[in-house]
């Protein structure tokens, strides 16, 4: 364990120690590298000693360095090189007051025989190419850049966004300005109910973006920036559900001006697109409303869209929406009806009563026939009352008791035929009665929400009857 431990400490020493070793290696080639770019520069062959100090700010970056470099670009007339390293040092925070301002002022000068650009973009950080990317970039926006003057063409490139390429016209000695807004790369993306259409009726959906934005539908294709995003699927009677998607680019709107060409200033290079489309499936749930039936007798069986669900009294959940709703019991009349759900934070009761087929045997005529003989009867008591009363006027002064008990028995007569209408009318509303009541064996339904106060409960209505076996 301890010789492990020993080993460990030996290798992690010689790692650092090589490390050490290389930096110190690069540092000295640096050095070596500027003393013999001076010493180039002293014997008037200014061209390798700025050789010499490339490769040692590129060994070891070094404002001191950068500044030489400025000055060898100057003196070889390589103006807007010269100015661009100028710039590139005043950037360095490290340099003193003395430098800085010798700088600024070599700089200006320098600034005469060039044509400037400032290049503004968004987004920011964006590299800049002139003429061709093969060249190396300029940097990256914001930045000023300098160039001869003359016709350039300005190529801007940032990571998911189209390149931009613009030309424009630059003036020795004059600063022109440049803001430029990126158009992000687009990609397809296709929201599909494919899946989803295999297992039930698929309804229209919206996409969205988190803001609410409608930006297509599903099954559609829809272009978004490249990059992650989340949109949101909506759909009446369903929920609503967010999805994440991942966005590539259509086409390569970065594809580089490898090679010059005569007259690159009239047509600009036409991007080489493919298909990134990608489909994304998804499926919604119904939106769910809790509905409890009940019944006046336990027991019967609930089917919901021909389902079975369960037992009376039971609580089912049922999409919002229209639903076929229908309840069987032995001994009993089915009953069938819709059932609508409209929201799914509202609990519906479904109160169904259930009433027995008639066992009744009575016959329709006999409550007409009793109304007729009621009427009959009473149209026979208005003539032997008449009849009466005739006889009784008619009297002579001294009349014999066989005339007196003629009229007399025509008015008991008409007194009978009234007491047979009247029992014949109350007879026939009792049998009217009963046979309606044998014949009314519809269930009866009606529903309500939970918090419905007592008093204000809707009335029962007949509904639909199936008769069993159908």
């Amino acid at each position: 364990m301890q010789r492990t431990l020993i080993h460990i400490v030996v290798m992690m020493a010689l790692n650092i120690s090589l490390f050490s070793q290389a930096f110190a290696d690069r540092v000295t080639e640096a050095k070596l590298r500027f003393e013999q770019g001076a010493d180039y520069i002293k014997s008037n062959e200014v061209r390798k000693g700025l050789n010499e100090l490339l490769i040692s700010n590129r060994l070891a970056p070094n404002p001191n360095t950068l500044l030489n470099v400025a000055r060898a670009l100057n003196h070889l007339g390589l103006f807007e090189y010269a100015y661009l390293v100028y710039d590139e040092y005043l950037r360095d925070n490290t340099i003193s007051d003395s430098d800085r301002e010798s700088a600024e002022r070599a700089s200006k000068l320098i600034a005469r025989e060039v044509a400037r650009l400032n290049i503004e973009t968004h987004p920011s950080n964006v590299q800049i190419y002139l003429n061709r990317e093969s060249l190396g970039d300029y940097g990256t926006t914001p930045r000023e850049v300098a160039a001869q003057g003359g016709r350039h063409l300005v190529i801007l490139k940032a990571k998911d966004y189209m390149t931009r390429r613009i030309k424009i016209d630059l003036t020795k000695g004059i600063s022109k300005q440049l803001s430029v807004a990126l158009e992000p790369m687009k990609g397809t993306v296709i929201l599909s109910t494919e899946d989803w259409a295999t297992r039930m009726a698929v309804p229209d959906v919206t996409v969205s973006d988190l803001k609410g934005v409608v930006i297509g539908k599903s099954n559609e294709k829809i272009q978004l920036p490249v990059g992650n995003h989340t949109l949101v699927l909506t759909a009446d009677g369903f929920s609503a559900q967010e999805i994440s998607v991942s966005v590539s680019a259509d086409e390569d709107a970065n594809a580089a001006l490898d090679d010059w060409d005569d007259d690159w200033m009239d047509d600009e290079e036409e991007s080489q697109g493919h298909d990134a489309t990608k489909t994304y499936q998804f499926q919604l749930e119904p939106v769910k409303g809790s509905v409890r039936i009940l019944a006046n007798k336990i027991g019967a069986l609930i089917y919901l869209d021909d389902r079975e669900v369960g037992f009376t009294p039971q609580v089912i959940d049922a999409s919002v929406g229209t639903h076929e709703l229908r309840l069987e019991l032995t001994g009993y009349k089915t009953w069938s009806g819709e059932l609508v759900v409209d929201h799914h934070k509202q609990r519906t009761v479904g109160e169904i009563e259930f009433r027995r087929p008639s066992t009744s045997k009575l016959h329709k005529g006999w409550p007409w026939g009793l109304v007729g003989l009621s009427g009959l009867s009473l149209g026979l008591s208005v003539a032997l009352a008449i009849e009466g009363q005739s006889a009784n006027k008619n009297l002579s002064a001294y009349p014999t008791e066989i005339e007196v008990d003629r009229g007399n028995r025509y008015l008991m007569l008409a007194d009978g035929a009234i007491a047979v209408s009247v029992l014949s009318a109350i007879g026939s509303y009792f049998l009217f009665r009963t046979i309606s009541e044998a014949s009314y064996t519809q269930p009866r339904a009606r529903f309500y929400e939970t918090n419905t106060p007592l008093e204000a409960l809707p009335p029962f209505e007949e509904m639909t009857v199936r008769n069993q076996g159908e």
